[in-house]
C-alpha cells in the first residue's frame, strides 16, 4: 500500500517540476537564404533575402553584406513578418559575407554569418554604409526564390535545463525514502 502512495506522489512531484520547468524556448533560426550559403554566382546579387524561423523584430534586426575588399557592399535592410532584404551594391567579384544579428522571442542574441562567391563583378563596392536597424518595418518583401538548409551555426536550446534535473532526482529521492521511513514505521508498530 505505501509503494502504490510513494509512486502516486513520485509521479505527482515529476509532473509538478515538470510544469514549473515550461517550456524550452529556442533561438530564432535562419530557414533559408537567396543566394544560400556557400553558393557560387556569375555576378553579385542585386539583394540578398534571409527567412527565419520567428518573426524579426525591425528594431534589434540587422543585415550587413560585406564585399571582399572589406568594406560594406549593402544598403538598408527592409523586413517583413520573417523575412528580411537587404540592397546589394554592384561590387567586385570574389567573395561576400553576409552577417545578421537579431533577438529571439525569448530575448537571447542570435548573431552569425555566412559567404558566397561572385566569379564576376560590374564594379567595386561603393563607399561604406551605416549599419543600422531596419528602416521601413511595413515594406512589401517577395518570397525567397530558393530554399537553403540553414547555416547550422546558430546554437539552439538543448532542452530543459540540468538544474531542473537536479530537482526531480531530489524530489523522487525524499519521496521514496520518506515511503520507506513510513513503510518501516507501520512495519515496526504492526
Amino acid at each position: 500500500m505505501w509503494l502504490r502512495r510513494a509512486a502516486v506522489i513520485t509521479i505527482a512531484a515529476l509532473v509538478g517540476v515538470g510544469a514549473l520547468a515550461g517550456p524550452a524556448s529556442a533561438h530564432n533560426t535562419l530557414k533559408s537564404s537567396t543566394p544560400a550559403a556557400n553558393a557560387t554566382l556569375p555576378t553579385p546579387p542585386d539583394s540578398v533575402t534571409l527567412t527565419f524561423e520567428e518573426k524579426l523584430d525591425p528594431a534589434t534586426t540587422t543585415v550587413t553584406v560585406t564585399g571582399p575588399d572589406g568594406a560594406p557592399a549593402s544598403d538598408p535592410s527592409s523586413i517583413d513578418g520573417m523575412s528580411v532584404v537587404v540592397k546589394v551594391r554592384p561590387g567586385a567579384p570574389g567573395k561576400y559575407t553576409v552577417t545578421y544579428k537579431l533577438v529571439s522571442d525569448d530575448g537571447d542574441p542570435v548573431t552569425d554569418s555566412f559567404t558566397f562567391t561572385a566569379t564576376a563583378g560590374n564594379k567595386p563596392t561603393a563607399a561604406p554604409a551605416t549599419t543600422s536597424p531596419v528602416k521601413d518595418p511595413q515594406a512589401s518583401v517577395a518570397p525567397p526564390a530558393t530554399q537553403a538548409a540553414p547555416t547550422g551555426s546558430d546554437k539552439k536550446d538543448e532542452g530543459t535545463p540540468a538544474w531542473v534535473w537536479v530537482l526531480v532526482g531530489l524530489a523522487v529521492l525524499v519521496v521514496l525514502g520518506g515511503g520507506l521511513a513510513l513503510g518501516r514505521r507501520r512495519s515496526g508498530s504492526a
